[in-house]
Protein backbone atom coordinates (compact mmCIF):
# COMPACT_ATOMS: atom_id res chain seq x y z
CA UNK A 1 0.00 0.00 0.00
CA UNK A 2 3.09 2.76 0.70
CA UNK A 3 4.29 2.05 -2.81
CA UNK A 4 1.45 2.46 -4.35
CA UNK A 5 0.89 5.91 -2.63
CA UNK A 6 4.29 6.79 -3.19
CA UNK A 7 3.85 5.61 -6.69
CA UNK A 8 0.98 8.32 -7.10
CA UNK A 9 2.33 10.87 -5.33
CA UNK A 10 5.14 10.82 -8.19
CA UNK A 11 3.09 10.16 -10.42
CA UNK A 12 0.69 13.15 -9.84
CA UNK A 13 3.51 15.14 -9.20
CA UNK A 14 5.20 14.85 -12.72
CA UNK A 15 1.96 14.94 -14.51
CA UNK A 16 1.18 18.35 -13.41
CA UNK A 17 4.55 19.34 -13.66
CA UNK A 18 4.67 18.76 -17.26
CA UNK A 19 1.66 19.98 -17.94
CA UNK A 20 2.81 23.37 -16.36
CA UNK A 21 5.95 23.64 -18.63
CA UNK A 22 4.15 22.40 -21.80
CA UNK A 23 1.71 25.44 -20.83
CA UNK A 24 4.46 27.82 -20.13
CA UNK A 25 6.39 27.01 -23.24
CA UNK A 26 3.61 27.13 -25.01
CA UNK A 27 1.92 30.37 -23.86
CA UNK A 28 4.95 32.09 -23.87
CA UNK A 29 5.35 32.11 -27.80
CA UNK A 30 1.97 34.08 -27.68
CA UNK A 31 3.40 36.78 -24.98
CA UNK A 32 -0.15 36.38 -23.09
CA UNK A 33 0.54 36.84 -19.03
CA UNK A 34 -3.08 36.53 -18.73
CA UNK A 35 -3.53 33.38 -20.51
CA UNK A 36 -0.23 31.70 -18.87
CA UNK A 37 -1.35 32.79 -15.58
CA UNK A 38 -4.75 32.19 -15.37
CA UNK A 39 -3.89 28.43 -16.73
CA UNK A 40 -1.31 28.14 -14.56
CA UNK A 41 -3.06 29.20 -11.17
CA UNK A 42 -5.74 26.72 -12.27
CA UNK A 43 -3.44 23.76 -12.80
CA UNK A 44 -1.94 24.54 -9.33
CA UNK A 45 -5.14 24.60 -7.83
CA UNK A 46 -6.41 21.52 -9.51
CA UNK A 47 -3.20 19.76 -8.36
CA UNK A 48 -4.08 20.51 -4.85
CA UNK A 49 -7.47 19.94 -4.78
CA UNK A 50 -7.10 16.63 -6.62
CA UNK A 51 -3.64 15.42 -5.23
CA UNK A 52 -3.31 16.94 -1.56
CA UNK A 53 -1.48 19.67 0.04
CA UNK A 54 2.01 18.18 -0.15
CA UNK A 55 1.86 17.46 -4.04
CA UNK A 56 0.40 21.18 -4.42
CA UNK A 57 3.32 22.79 -2.38
CA UNK A 58 5.66 20.81 -4.24
CA UNK A 59 4.05 21.61 -7.70
CA UNK A 60 3.82 25.01 -6.79
CA UNK A 61 7.78 25.50 -5.89
CA UNK A 62 8.77 23.77 -8.72
CA UNK A 63 6.29 25.36 -10.97
CA UNK A 64 8.57 29.09 -11.43
CA UNK A 65 12.02 27.50 -10.61
CA UNK A 66 11.55 25.11 -14.20
CA UNK A 67 9.90 28.04 -15.83
CA UNK A 68 13.14 30.00 -14.99
CA UNK A 69 15.41 27.01 -15.89
CA UNK A 70 13.61 26.75 -19.14
CA UNK A 71 14.67 30.80 -19.49
CA UNK A 72 10.77 31.62 -19.59
CA UNK A 73 10.62 33.11 -15.75
CA UNK A 74 11.57 35.96 -14.08
CA UNK A 75 14.69 37.32 -12.53
CA UNK A 76 16.15 34.71 -9.55
CA UNK A 77 15.54 37.07 -6.91
CA UNK A 78 11.89 37.07 -7.65
CA UNK A 79 11.27 33.46 -7.66
CA UNK A 80 11.29 32.80 -3.64
CA UNK A 81 8.72 35.52 -3.02
CA UNK A 82 6.78 33.74 -6.50
CA UNK A 83 6.81 30.48 -4.74
CA UNK A 84 5.36 32.15 -1.58
CA UNK A 85 2.53 33.41 -3.45
CA UNK A 86 1.77 29.93 -5.14
CA UNK A 87 1.75 28.60 -1.82
CA UNK A 88 -0.61 30.65 -0.35
CA UNK A 89 -2.89 30.17 -3.24
CA UNK A 90 -2.86 26.66 -3.05
CA UNK A 91 -3.12 26.08 1.08
CA UNK A 92 -6.19 28.57 1.08
CA UNK A 93 -7.57 26.56 -1.68
CA UNK A 94 -6.89 23.57 0.25
CA UNK A 95 -8.28 24.41 3.64
CA UNK A 96 -11.07 26.89 2.33
CA UNK A 97 -11.62 25.04 -0.80
CA UNK A 98 -12.37 21.72 0.33
CA UNK A 99 -15.16 22.74 3.42
CA UNK A 100 -18.73 22.22 2.82
CA UNK A 101 -20.32 25.40 3.68
CA UNK A 102 -24.44 24.85 3.88
CA UNK A 103 -23.66 21.56 2.23
CA UNK A 104 -22.70 22.84 -0.73
CA UNK A 105 -18.70 23.17 -1.74
CA UNK A 106 -19.45 25.83 -4.54
CA UNK A 107 -20.13 28.12 -1.45
CA UNK A 108 -16.44 26.93 -0.36
CA UNK A 109 -14.66 27.50 -4.00
CA UNK A 110 -16.15 31.52 -4.35
CA UNK A 111 -14.78 32.02 -0.62
CA UNK A 112 -11.55 30.39 -1.93
CA UNK A 113 -10.89 32.02 -4.90
CA UNK A 114 -11.84 35.59 -2.82
CA UNK A 115 -9.16 34.86 -0.10
CA UNK A 116 -6.50 33.36 -2.17
CA UNK A 117 -6.63 35.71 -5.33
CA UNK A 118 -6.30 38.52 -2.93
CA UNK A 119 -4.04 36.77 -0.74
CA UNK A 120 -1.68 35.50 -3.40
CA UNK A 121 -1.83 39.64 -5.21
CA UNK A 122 -0.66 41.06 -1.72
CA UNK A 123 2.32 38.62 -1.51
CA UNK A 124 3.53 39.14 -4.69
CA UNK A 125 2.51 43.22 -4.88
CA UNK A 126 4.30 44.18 -1.92
CA UNK A 127 7.50 41.79 -1.80
CA UNK A 128 7.96 42.71 -5.33
CA UNK A 129 6.58 45.61 -7.15
CA UNK A 130 7.11 47.16 -3.54
CA UNK A 131 10.29 45.99 -1.84
CA UNK A 132 12.28 43.79 -4.30
CA UNK A 133 12.49 46.36 -7.17
CA UNK A 134 12.63 49.32 -6.00
CA UNK A 135 14.92 48.80 -3.00
CA UNK A 136 16.61 45.32 -3.39
CA UNK A 137 17.18 45.22 -7.56
CA UNK A 138 17.09 49.35 -8.01
CA UNK A 139 16.14 48.69 -11.18
CA UNK A 140 15.95 51.87 -13.98
CA UNK A 141 12.40 53.34 -14.05
CA UNK A 142 11.01 51.83 -17.12
CA UNK A 143 12.00 48.20 -16.48
CA UNK A 144 10.85 48.48 -12.99
CA UNK A 145 7.39 49.69 -14.31
CA UNK A 146 7.21 46.74 -16.00
CA UNK A 147 7.79 44.47 -13.80
CA UNK A 148 5.89 45.67 -11.29
CA UNK A 149 2.93 46.20 -13.48
CA UNK A 150 3.01 42.33 -14.04
CA UNK A 151 2.63 42.01 -10.04
CA UNK A 152 0.22 44.16 -9.50
CA UNK A 153 -3.76 43.88 -9.94
CA UNK A 154 -2.90 41.33 -12.82
CA UNK A 155 -2.32 38.89 -10.44
CA UNK A 156 -6.01 39.32 -8.91
CA UNK A 157 -7.21 38.79 -12.45
CA UNK A 158 -4.98 35.61 -13.32
CA UNK A 159 -5.88 34.15 -9.70
CA UNK A 160 -9.88 34.91 -10.00
CA UNK A 161 -9.59 33.31 -13.59
CA UNK A 162 -7.89 30.12 -12.55
CA UNK A 163 -10.33 29.69 -9.58
CA UNK A 164 -13.48 30.24 -11.49
CA UNK A 165 -12.10 27.74 -14.19
CA UNK A 166 -11.32 25.16 -11.62
CA UNK A 167 -14.94 26.11 -9.91
CA UNK A 168 -16.31 25.08 -13.09
CA UNK A 169 -14.36 21.24 -13.90
CA UNK A 170 -13.55 20.49 -10.00
CA UNK A 171 -17.06 18.53 -9.72
CA UNK A 172 -16.74 17.09 -12.95
CA UNK A 173 -13.29 16.05 -12.11
CA UNK A 174 -13.79 15.07 -8.38
CA UNK A 175 -16.55 12.77 -9.84
CA UNK A 176 -14.61 11.06 -12.63
CA UNK A 177 -11.83 10.33 -9.78
CA UNK A 178 -14.36 9.95 -6.73
CA UNK A 179 -12.63 12.05 -4.62
CA UNK A 180 -8.87 12.72 -3.77
CA UNK A 181 -6.00 10.20 -5.92
CA UNK A 182 -4.09 10.01 -2.31
CA UNK A 183 -2.96 11.86 0.30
Amino acid sequence: MFKSKRTLWITGNALFIAILVVVQLSTNIISNNILKGSIINFLLIICVMICGLSSGIFVSVLSPLIAKIFGIGHMWSMLPFIMIGNIALIVIWYFVGNRKIKDKNIVSYFLAIVLSSVTKFCILYFTISKFLVPVVLNLPETQSAIISASFSTVQILTATIGGLVATMLLPIMKKALKGKIYE
